[in-house]
């Protein structure tokens, strides 16, 4: 299929380029012959999924993560978040493959041409060409075949998507009443009635107390604690008498050359305008910025016209690498030059033209340039080898009753919810003991002081008496009855009419953040927006933890409704955008809600 690719020409590939088209591929999972007679972890509608494709996929959102997170990225912390996104993900493509089946979708031989085209892995100089296009896909050991194959795949997913979101229909006035509301200003008034004011009309029984702590119970719950003794085995224990040799750092610097990586450096100018009330300003001023490059210096039309930090500073944004950025900024950046000049670029925060002051490319740091850091890496690692190796003798003779006498004991009283030990944060640890009770021991666990080991000793959990938060209790039962009093006032004072002016708010968009106090009330979210010049009182009163509240409409401005202006169009494209998005998301959620769907748990933890 498709020999047309396979006749154009030049090579020259880099992995790194090659991550953009393969995070999908592999992603959706290409199952080989030999992965298709795998295992089998699950199916999805008699649709079977194999273990290869499943691991492929972990595998390939486990690097994404670690691309995003760096040295932060812990697999075994994510492993269970990582295996659920790719079964998830795995459930949904069997799913919309199923649709395009049923609704005779179909890709053409020239639709995967075109898309293989568009690939930036494939191009020099924006050019596809066939040469690098094999070359990428031998490296990464993919045949062009297959790859084709599941770029069609690909397409016609795209197309399931298409198919349905195209099936919204949207009408105008929907578009101009949200129009409206999201850019709607108003001020809401507000007449507050504290619990304080109608206390002294509540009284408390002994069945009221027992009543709210019986119905209550988990409120007066005991902080579990734990008393452990532990043992830490410091690294610095061992670090003094470890002497790596030159064979050490250069294994560690071979094996571990990711650790090292620089990605691609652009140093970038820009000329920024930020969005105004009126788009069209907006956009007449970078316009104007664009036609003064021209004449003048770039640095000298950014000090002019730029609307943020980088005013003063010629429009110096400085050194970034592209996952610094979106992906539109990212695309446009990578097809620069040294010296390039980009046309006008929209962002969410307004409208932007980019000069690529510098490019410094990609590298592996030289073993010279970070040999110091390798040898501090051996070093740790080898200190970390040796002492958890002290630490689960240690905890073998804990385990025999067997006396240490080389280390000394700590002791500590721990909490559940406050889980420090030796002054570090270790929550998983602490977790952890309290799940093996006692008698029983632990570790040994990494720190960052060093080795723990230990052992339970006792776990005290349980509930306070009533006797102990009688007090605590009869303040939280007059407030309650307190607040009802207040309520079913409020409530006589709307259905009566004629209010009193209470205090008012600055104004705000209701369909934005609210303001203080409005922000501190239940569901108000949902009430705020429908308040308008013909409904000027929410019909029901709200509370906050001491007050309950009447909010009504004090002033209001409605925006100007100019279906020509940038703002406008912009707002009915995206609003489309997110109906149609909202849409397919329900579908596919009821979808997958009714599919036939089996996993294999046992196969599934074990992976």
């Amino acid at each position: 299929m498709l020999n047309f690719l396979r006749k154009r020409a030049s090579s020259w590939f880099i992995k790194a380029a090659f991550i953009l088209i393969i995070i999908v591929f592999i992603f959706w999972g290409v199952g080989t012959v030999r992965e298709r007679e795998q295992t089998i972890i699950g199916e999805v509608n008699g649709k079977k999924i194999s273990i290869g494709e499943f691991q492929n996929a972990t595998n390939i959102i486990a690097e994404n993560y670690k691309a995003i997170l760096g040295d932060k990225f812990d697999y075994k912390m994510m492993s269970e978040q990582i295996k659920k996104t790719a079964w998830d993900m795995l459930v949904e493509q069997a799913i919309l493959m199923q649709v395009a089946e049923e609704l005779k979708l179909k890709v053409s031989p020239q639709e995967v041409i075109d898309e293989i085209q568009k690939i930036d892995a494939f191009k020099e100089n924006g050019v596809f060409k066939r040469e690098k296009y094999v070359e990428v896909l031998r490296y990464n050991k993919i045949m062009p075949s297959q790859f084709e194959t599941q770029t069609e795949r690909n397409l016609l997913l795209k197309k399931v998507r298409t198919f349905l979101k195209n099936a919204v229909t949207t009408t105008e006035t929907e578009i101009n009443d949200w129009y409206i509301l999201k850019n709607r200003k108003i001020k809401a008034g507000y007449i507050t009635l504290n619990y304080k004011d109608f206390a002294k009309d509540v009284s408390v029984t002994e069945e009221d107390i027992k009543k709210y702590y019986d119905t209550n119970k988990e409120q007066f719950k005991k902080p579990e604690k734990a008393t452990i003794t532990y043992y830490l085995i410091a690294l610095s224990d061992f670090i003094s008498n470890i002497k790596p040799d030159e064979k050490d750092l250069k294994d560690y610097y071979d094996e571990h050359k990711d650790e090292f990586f620089e990605p691609k450096k652009y140093v970038l100018r820009h000329i920024f305008v930020a969005f105004g009330k009126d788009r069209n300003v907006s956009r007449n001023k970078i316009e104007d910025a664009k036609k003064s490059l021209a004449k003048d210096d770039f640095a000298k039309v950014a000090s002019r016209f730029n609307e943020d930090g980088t005013k003063n500073k010629g429009g110096l944004i400085g050194e970034i690498s592209l996952n610094m950025v979106t992906p539109k900024l990212s695309s446009i950046i990578s097809a620069m030059k040294k010296g390039d000049v980009s046309g006008i670029v929209e962002s969410e925060y307004g409208y932007h033209i980019i000069r690529v002051d510098d490019i410094k490319e990609e590298k592996i740091k030289d073993f010279n340039e970070v040999k110091e850091i390798v040898k501090e890496k051996v070093i740790q690692n080898k200190a970390k080898i040796l002492a958890l190796k002290r630490a689960s003798e240690i905890k073998d003779a804990l385990e025999k009753g067997q006396v240490q006498n080389k280390y000394k004991p700590e002791k500590a009283e721990i909490q559940k919810d406050k889980p420090v030990i030796s002054d570090m944060n270790l929550p998983e640890l602490v977790n952890n003991i309290f799940n093996l009770g006692e008698g029983k021991s632990f570790g040994p666990i990494n720190t960052s002081k060093g080795v723990i080991v230990g052992k339970v000793d006792k776990i005290e959990k349980g509930y306070f008496t009533i006797a102990e938060v009688k007090e605590k209790i009869k303040e939280n039962v007059i407030k309650n009855k307190a607040l009802n009093i207040a309520e079913e006032k409020a409530k006589k004072m709307i259905a009566e009419g004629n209010l009193p002016k209470g205090k008012e708010t600055d104004w705000f968009s209701p369909a934005g953040v609210l303001p203080a106090p409005l922000n501190t009330l239940k569901d108000i979210d949902k009430a705020i927006p429908s308040l308008n010049k013909e409904n000027r009182v929410l019909k029901k009163p709200f509370r906050s933890e001491d007050s309950v509240y009447i909010i009504y409409l004090s002033d209001i401005q409605d925006p100007v409704l100019d279906k020509n202006s940038e703002d406008y169009k912009k707002f009915a494209a995206d609003f489309i955008e997110n109906k149609q998005n909202l849409f397919f998301e329900e579908w596919l959620k009821n979808l997958k809600k009714n599919a036939k769907i089996k996993l294999n748990e046992e196969r599934f933890k074990s992976l």
